[in-house]
């Protein structure tokens, strides 16, 4: 895939995101695995292939938008946003970068198509807020969803344990079948990452590195009890 910068190389993972035609992929994974670049990536290429697009890249923290995203996004498209955070492009289309405390205002906005970013910092109202905003004629209509492990939150609970409560007002019009996931750790990724930065991954405390190295459901946030797994833990009644 060539960027503003260099060709890439496509990991599996990331391949699978990108050229996804699920109204709803998500791709969760690890440090270092290289799901951010298959965010950006993947919002480019919506807004360069669909002429008068609006697209929306947003992030619960304005901080963190401008610190890690609006930077890779720089590095790896190469393409400036003005002093609205508005990336203009030749075909019309218009990427928006936002932060979590403008959802507010996004109330009348018709989408054509947007990507969560670490979307387990977020919540489940504002990921279905999101879907009422896609209504947009010039744009593939698509939710991206970009995460980290995070336990068993809302991003588990939809796209891994599949209990997906469909609001009435959009049954008949998405379905289960609709939520793909994509999981992916930092091992996919080796080849591209310094031998050190694999090395100090491994000296992490057990839980983080099941979390953030390895990819496992089963380390949150706070968690009090490490021991914890559902599938020995639980068991259906009888």
């Amino acid at each position: 895939l060539e960027t503003q910068t260099q060709s890439k190389t496509l990991l599996y993972s990331q391949d699978r995101f990108i050229f996804s035609q699920a109204k709803f992929p998500a791709i969760v994974g690890t440090w270092g695995c290289g799901k951010s670049l298959a965010g950006i990536l993947a919002a480019n290429k919506e807004c360069e292939e669909n002429p008068k697009n609006l697209y929306l890249v947003i992030r619960k923290e304005f901080n963190d938008l401008r610190d890690s995203t609006m930077r890779d996004w720089k590095t790896d498209i190469g393409r400036d946003w003005n002093g609205d955070k508005d990336v203009v492009y030749s075909n019309e289309s218009v990427l928006m970068f936002r932060h979590g405390e403008d959802l507010d205002s996004l109330k009348n906005i018709n989408l054509g198509g947007a990507l969560m970013v670490q979307a387990e910092e977020m919540r489940e109202s504002d990921f279905w807020f999101l879907v009422g905003r896609l209504r947009r004629r010039n744009g593939t209509l698509r939710l991206r969803i970009e995460a980290n492990y995070d336990g068993h939150n809302w991003i588990w609970k939809i796209w891994k344990k599949r209990d997906i409560v469909i609001p009435e007002e959009l049954k008949g019009i998405i379905s289960v079948d609709d939520f793909q996931l994509i999981e992916t750790n930092t091992l996919e990724n080796k080849a591209n990452l310094p031998p050190a930065y694999i090395a100090s991954l491994m000296l992490l405390p057990d839980e983080l590195r099941k979390r953030h190295f390895y990819g496992s459901w089963e380390i949150s946030e706070g968690q009090i009890y490490a021991e914890w797994n559902e599938q020995y833990h639980v068991i259906e009644p009888f």
